[in-house]
C-alpha cells in the first residue's frame, strides 16, 4: 500500500468512517505485531498489545496530526503499550521474589533462571490466589483487609494464602532440580 492511500484512509476514518479504520487495522496489524513480538518475547501479550495499539489509536485519532507518518504514530502507541507490559511483568518478578522472601520459600537466585519462569510460577496460581499473594505481599494488607477487596473469610484466605506458598515452593523446587540436569520428576 502506498502512503498516499494509508493517508486517505486515515483522513476517512477521522471523518467517522468506520470500515476505514477496519482497513488501517488490516493493513498494518503485522507490521504492529513484527515491532511488539520481539520487544515483549511472548506472543499472547504481543498480540494483546496490538490490539490494545488500535483500541488506543481509534480514541485517540482525533489527536493524530497529519504533519508525521500515520505508521510512526502508530508504533509510537505500541512502543509505549510495550514498555507499560514490560514494566507490569518486570513488577510481577518482583513482587514473586519478595513473596518467596517473606513466606519464607527459600528460593535463592540460582533456583529461577528468568523473570518468565517467575512469572509462570506466579501464573500457575489461581487469578484469586494471586490476588491474595499480591494483596498480602506487595501491600501488606491483613487478611481482613484483603477479605473485604476480595469476599472472603480471614481464616479461609489464610489458608489459601499458605496453600500457595506451598505451591509455589514447590514450584521452584522443581524449577531448581531442573536446572541441575535431574531427572524429571511429573507429579
Amino acid at each position: 500500500m502506498r502512503m498516499d492511500e494509508l493517508d486517505q484512509l486515515v483522513g476517512l476514518a477521522k471523518e467517522g468512517q468506520h470500515s476505514a479504520f477496519s482497513e488501517i487495522v488490516l493493513l498494518l496489524q503485522q507490521q504492529v505485531f513484527r515491532y511488539c513480538y520481539p520487544m515483549i518475547g511472548h506472543r499472547q501479550d504481543a498480540e494483546d498489545v496490538v490490539q490494545e495499539t488500535f483500541v488506543r489509536a481509534y480514541t485517540k485519532l482525533h489527536q493524530y496530526e497529519e504533519t508525521g507518518s500515520f505508521i510512526g504514530w502508530i508504533l509510537t502507541i505500541a512502543h509505549h503499550l510495550c514498555l507499560n507490559k514490560l514494566k507490569k511483568r518486570s513488577r510481577l518478578a518482583a513482587l514473586f521474589h519478595r513473596a518467596a522472601h517473606h513466606s519464607s520459600l527459600q528460593v535463592d537466585s540460582h533456583s529461577l533462571s528468568s523473570n518468565l519462569e517467575v512469572l509462570a510460577m506466579l501464573d500457575s496460581l489461581p487469578a484469586h490466589v494471586r490476588s491474595l499473594v499480591i494483596l498480602k505481599v506487595l501491600h501488606g494488607m491483613s487478611y481482613e483487609e484483603i477479605g473485604q477487596i476480595i469476599h472472603g473469610k480471614p481464616n479461609a484466605l489464610r489458608k489459601q494464602f499458605e496453600r500457595a506458598k506451598l505451591k509455589l515452593r514447590s514450584e521452584a523446587m522443581r524449577a531448581e532440580h531442573s536446572q541441575e540436569g535431574g531427572a524429571q520428576v511429573d507429579y
